[in-house]
């Protein structure tokens, strides 16, 4: 993991995946998926903008 606040060097994509990897059941929905993002990785959590989020 990289510094509190610094932005993880792994593409978003590799970050989804240990999400749903990482989950009980190997399953999260989009939502689930932004919220254990946000959690592990302070720079996401802490960003204002939520470009990073697929709408």
């Amino acid at each position: 993991d990289p510094a509190p606040g610094q932005k993880p060097s792994a593409m978003l994509t590799t970050l989804i995946q240990l999400s749903i990897v990482g989950s009980p059941n190997h399953r999260l929905s989009l939502r689930e998926i932004y919220h254990s993002i946000e959690q592990r990785f302070e720079f996401f959590k802490n960003n204002p903008d939520k470009k990073w989020q697929v709408r």
